[in-house]
């Protein structure tokens, strides 16, 4: 009796422990394909967002380049969405309030703000990114380079606009 006591209470944790791993598979398999899907279903949407959050905030992206990265061990990408802005602090402070909180799953990786010589307002370099599910027809994708928003100009993937 005290061995099938034993044996029923650790397969009770058994059961516990794999309806755990269920779950978990479960709403990893959700964020990939919810929150982090593909190139092809979120790009263009995520681009006019982060326009339009400049946009309400009262800036205007000048050239925005898309310098992307691939994190292999997860099967994910790493798009980056590297610009500057001009503004006040006020509509800086709300573009950045705005980014964070977006449902996008967007990440402010680097921001720099420059004080402008001709006036009140400032400028600010962002480097946002979002991450993607990698897509079988995915083409293997460029590295970001360590520079930040300066240096990420020169070596994109996907051009600017």
């Amino acid at each position: 009796r005290q061995t099938i006591r034993k044996l029923s209470g650790d397969r009770k944790q058994m059961e516990t422990m794999i309806a755990r791993v269920q779950t978990n598979e479960t709403q990893v398999e959700q964020l990939y394909t919810d929150r982090l899907s593909t190139r092809s279903q979120r790009l263009t949407r995520i681009t006019a967002e982060v326009k339009e959050l400049a946009r309400q905030a009262g800036l205007v992206p000048k050239a925005i380049t898309y310098p992307e990265e691939e994190i292999q061990e997860y099967n994910l990408i790493r798009r980056s969405f590297v610009f500057s802005v001009e503004g006040t602090y006020a509509s800086l402070r709300k573009f950045v309030s705005l980014l964070e909180g977006s449902r996008s799953f967007l990440t402010i990786d680097e921001a720099t703000v420059a004080n402008n010589a001709e006036g009140p307002e400032l400028r600010i370099d962002l480097a946002i990114s979002t991450l993607f599910a990698r897509d079988a027809q995915d083409e293997p994708a460029l590295p970001v380079p360590p520079t930040g928003p300066a240096g990420a100009a020169a070596a994109t993937k996907g051009g600017a606009s």
